[in-house]
């Protein structure tokens, strides 16, 4: 079984925080799906890939410094206290589902649920994760602990989308704050290859500008 490990951000409801939107851009859209880039509040490279429709919405993302991916879904119609949490699903047509724990995020009104996807060793971001994203035709979220419905999202383009969220966290990985050590000959290396089947040309993400919070996209 896959795991989801469950972390609390900070964010702000979707619904009211146009301002902010300016500084995460979506340079590029397929299908329904769209790849966007940005900062975070605190100025942190930011790169994210979401769908959403009038009361829905996902959102997967990354930020510069970070080993995790971050995977938020919002509905305009959940009241859930802060803190609450309960169990996730993700699962890409009938592969190995990811399965975890959601939390009701700061900042999300009650109408946002965010877990975390681990980084394999050896990569930036969860490889598996973006590889099964690529190729699927759908993708579910699943919330066994209540009676919200199955949620299915058609992932028409999300092979274009997956390339350049590849490049996006390639590029923006460049900004991360260095991690330092107390001694001579420490670690370090460069950035690795998050995703092994990008597109020939992925678009590259915008120029890094303004600020935006962490949750949007």
């Amino acid at each position: 079984m896959k795991t989801l490990k469950c972390v609390a951000l900070a964010a702000a409801l979707l619904a009211s925080a146009s301002s902010a939107h300016a500084a995460m851009k979506a340079y590029q859209t397929s299908g329904l799906w769209s790849a966007n880039a940005g900062t975070a509040n605190d100025g942190t490279p930011m790169c994210s890939m979401s769908i959403q429709d009038k009361e829905r919405a996902a959102f997967i993302k990354w930020q510069a410094g970070s080993e995790n991916l971050f995977v938020q879904v919002y509905k305009s119609s959940w009241n859930i206290p802060i803190g609450t949490t309960m169990p996730m699903t993700i699962q890409f047509d009938r592969a190995e589902p990811f399965k975890g724990t959601a939390t009701s995020i700061p900042g999300g009104n009650g109408q946002m649920i965010e877990v975390s996807l681990k980084n394999e060793e050896g990569s930036t971001i969860p490889r598996s994760f973006m590889e099964e994203f690529a190729s699927a035709v759908k993708m579910y979220f699943i919330f066994p602990g209540g009676n919200e419905t199955l949620w299915s999202a058609p992932m028409e383009g999300s092979r274009i989308i997956a390339g350049s969220f590849a490049k996006c966290v390639i590029d923006y990985s460049k900004y991360a704050t260095p991690k330092t050590q107390p001694h001579k000959g420490g670690g370090g290396g460069g950035a690795t290859q998050p995703h092994n089947s990008t597109p020939a040309e992925p678009v590259a993400p915008p120029p890094l500008s303004g600020s935006a919070k962490r949750n949007d996209i």
